[in-house]
């Protein structure tokens, strides 16, 4: 073939990829109107959850104050069913010796999520609710951690909170994924912890804990909607489905089979526009925080920037006599908001413990920390959230410029 037939045959072949686009970029049109009209008739609904945005951090405080539930007896009813609900469906044994005494329940202490430590065991609970990257050896250190507060490895146990089934890397192990065999148990949100909730939570709940009942209530209400599963969705998902008959002649095909691979190809097609849509919204995304950039210089003239790795904005800041970063991260899927001391400061000097930065904490701005660190977790498309937050930090900062 010669090269310039080669040329038109890939230019003929490229314009028809975009056609068969163009086609499904308007049948997805055509799919986003029904699915919005169709909202229009759906019973009106507000959950409180779902306004809120909570992140990772948020669905941990949820299971923790559950955990911390004790009934008339004094016994952590809600933990100790828990515990049952893994063993009933794992069918280790290693679970039964969990005795529920009298544990310390804690919440992302030293970067743990979920951390229930009692006399003769301990249980880290790693949460992947937004189904986040595994970091660099989390559960090795985790498990370090843990048994750096005297628990021998035997009595240690790792449960695993994705949002659907998954493995954690091998990698987040380190050297410990062999000796956690039958210590170890993966409870997805999607079919575990909504299960949980219903046979296990909600029914035991005392009459006279009319609030603990609504706020049940509303998480399985929020994680159904987080799954699809809401039953005031059925309408919606009925029209949806004879949409998708209709324009991919699904009821054209011989069988089952052939309609499963009608709409594997047709999802491939729109899986590949959606990843170019997201790319090119990054793209605005990340023009966004440059433009910050230029905007705090104009803010704030009198205040110098900080230089950390790329993907941020962040200044330098004279807070109680003493610097201060405040700054933007983004990460994969999540953006935060952070304030911590000068990193040129030996680490014992950049302890936030008993410091004027707690107070950002105490008034809820930033609700998150460790030893050196406060931050806010948003979603990574809430860059208003995100901005403003990071504003208001500025704003409060700059006002305690002197001791």
């Amino acid at each position: 073939m010669e090269k310039e037939d080669a040329f038109k045959l890939l230019n003929s072949i490229n314009e028809e990829i975009l056609h068969q686009y163009s086609e499904l970029l308007k049948i997805g049109d055509i799919l986003c109107r029904t699915y919005e009209s169709e909202k229009l008739k759906l019973p009106y609904h507000l959950n409180i959850i779902d306004e809120l945005h909570i992140n990772e951090n948020g669905h941990s405080r949820i299971l923790m104050r559950l955990f911390c539930y004790r009934n008339e007896k004094g016994e952590y009813e809600f933990l100790k069913s828990f515990i049952d609900y893994i063993h009933s469906n794992t069918h280790s044994d290693e679970f039964k010796r969990i005795k529920i005494d009298n544990p310390i329940i804690s919440q992302e202490e030293q970067r743990i999520d979920l951390w229930v430590r009692d006399k003769s065991y301990a249980i880290i609970f790693e949460n992947k609710i937004y189904n986040a990257a595994d970091q660099d050896a989390q559960i090795h250190r985790y498990i370090e951690k843990t048994r750096g507060k005297g628990y021998n490895i035997n009595n240690i146990f790792v449960i695993y909170l994705p949002q659907y089934y998954h493995e954690p890397d091998d990698q987040s192990w380190g050297e410990y994924k062999k000796d956690f065999g039958s210590r170890f148990a993966i409870i997805p949100f999607q079919d575990g912890i909504i299960k949980w909730l219903k046979e296990y939570v909600l029914p035991n709940i005392r009459y006279k804990d009319q609030y603990l009942f609504s706020a049940v209530t509303q998480y399985i209400d929020y994680l159904e909607g987080l799954f699809g599963l809401r039953t005031i969705n059925k309408s919606l998902i009925m029209n949806l489905e004879k949409l998708f008959d209709e324009h991919f002649e699904l009821s054209n095909c011989s069988s089952d089979k052939k309609r499963f691979e009608v709409l594997k190809e047709k999802i491939s097609d729109f899986e590949t526009i959606t990843n170019q849509m997201r790319a090119l919204k990054n793209k605005y995304r990340q023009n966004i925080i440059e433009s910050w950039k230029d905007d705090i210089k104009i803010r704030y003239p009198m205040l110098q920037e900080c230089h950390f790795p790329d993907k941020f904005v962040g200044v330098d800041i004279n807070y109680y006599g003493k610097m201060v970063h405040v700054f933007i991260y983004t990460e994969t899927k999540r953006t935060y908001c952070q304030i911590e001391y000068d990193r040129n400061l030996p680490k014992e000097d950049r302890r936030i413990s008993e410091t004027p930065v707690m107070k950002l904490k105490e008034e809820g701005l930033l609700i998150d920390s460790n030893d050196t660190q406060l931050w806010k977790y948003f979603e990574l498309d809430d860059i208003d959230g995100v901005y403003n937050c990071f504003l208001e930090v500025i704003k409060r900062c700059i006002n305690k410029q002197n001791p």
